[in-house]
C-alpha cells in the first residue's frame, strides 16, 4: 500500500500527495481554509517586549521603530555614554572584581547594564590583558549584546600577538570585531565587520608602557582618510564624581556598527582606567 497524505479544503475534494516523495508545500487549487497559523522559528518571538523612551517623542527628526531586539534600542541614539559602577564589596576586597558598567543614551536614560565575566586568577596576575566575556542587558533584563576578548598582551612594544574584542548578538551572530595594532607609539584599534574587513579605525595619544591616562581622546578614521570622523572622549565627570567614556556616533550607523563602537569603548576604559578607581 502505498503512504498517502491528505490535505482537505472548503469544498468536497481532496488533494492527495505522496508522503515519500512529498518535497515542497501543498499546491491548493481551490480555496482553502487554515487551521492553524505558521510560527516563525526566530529567537525574537521569544524575546519580552522592550521598554521605549519616550522623553523626545515630539522631536519630528526621531524615527520611532518597536524595537524586537536589545540592539536596536541604538536606532535613534546619537551618542552614548559609558560609566562604571563601583559596590562596597569592590572598595573592601583585596581581589579585584569584575568590571560593572551602565551605558547611557542622548538625554541620560539607561541603554544597557553591563557586567563583565572573567577568571579571579587571571584578574589578580594579567591585569587588563585578561580574558573575559563582558555581557549587555536591555531593559527588560535579556542580553542584547555580548563581547569575548582573548587573553592578550595590551602593550603593543613588548608583545604581538594583542587584544581582540568579539561582538555577538545573541544567540550568537557573530556581526564583528575589535582588534589592536602593533605601532610603536600611538595606540591604533581597528574596527572590522563580519566579513573581516576595516570599516573604521582609532587612534588616540602615545602610548607608554609605564603610564596609565586618566583624561584621553581618541580618534576614529574610515578607510584611509586624513580627516577625523568622530571621537571617544575619556574624561572627568564633576556630577558624578567619577570618569565616564563619551562616544559621539557618526550619522547614519546602522545598529551593528553603534553595537562596535561601545565594544571599542569597553575595550578603551580597560586600558585607560587607573587602579586607584579599579578599572583594570
Amino acid at each position: 500500500l502505498e503512504n498517502i497524505a491528505y490535505e482537505e479544503d472548503s469544498g468536497d475534494s481532496y488533494h492527495a500527495s505522496r508522503a515519500n516523495d512529498y518535497k515542497g508545500p501543498t499546491i491548493y487549487s481551490k480555496k482553502s481554509v487554515i487551521i492553524k497559523q505558521p510560527k516563525s522559528s526566530d529567537v525574537r518571538q521569544n524575546r519580552c517586549p522592550l521598554p521605549i523612551s519616550i522623553i523626545s517623542r515630539d522631536n519630528p527628526f526621531n524615527t520611532y521603530v518597536i524595537p524586537f531586539t536589545g540592539i536596536q534600542l541604538l536606532n535613534d541614539v546619537e551618542h552614548i555614554n559609558i560609566e562604571q559602577t563601583v559596590e562596597l564589596d569592590d572598595l573592601t576586597s583585596v581581589i579585584e572584581s569584575e568590571n560593572h558598567f551602565i551605558i547611557k543614551g542622548d538625554h541620560g536614560q539607561i541603554l544597557y547594564n553591563g557586567l563583565e565575566n572573567s577568571h579571579p586568577l587571571q584578574r589578580i596576575f594579567c591585569g587588563t590583558g585578561r580574558k573575559f566575556l563582558f555581557r549587555l542587558f536591555d531593559g527588560s533584563k535579556q542580553e542584547a549584546i555580548f563581547f569575548t576578548r582573548r587573553l592578550a598582551c595590551s602593550t603593543p612594544p613588548f608583545g604581538c600577538y594583542l587584544q581582540k574584542l568579539q561582538v555577538f548578538v545573541p544567540p550568537c551572530e557573530y556581526i564583528g570585531c575589535v582588534q589592536q595594532l602593533w605601532t610603536p607609539m600611538v595606540t591604533t584599534f581597528s574596527i572590522r565587520n563580519c566579513n573581516n574587513s576595516e570599516i573604521f579605525r582609532v587612534e588616540g595619544p602615545i602610548r607608554c608602557s609605564w603610564k596609565r591616562f586618566k583624561e584621553a581622546e581618541f580618534y576614529i578614521f574610515k578607510d584611509k582618510s586624513l580627516r577625523p570622523l568622530t571621537t571617544i572622549i575619556h574624561q572627568w565627570e564633576e556630577g558624578l564624581m567619577n570618569y565616564k567614556l563619551t562616544i559621539d556616533f557618526p550619522p547614519r550607523l546602522c545598529c551593528n556598527y553603534k553595537a562596535l563602537f561601545i565594544a571599542c569603548g569597553i575595550l578603551l576604559v580597560g586600558n585607560l582606567i587607573n587602579n586607584t578607581h579599579k578599572y583594570t
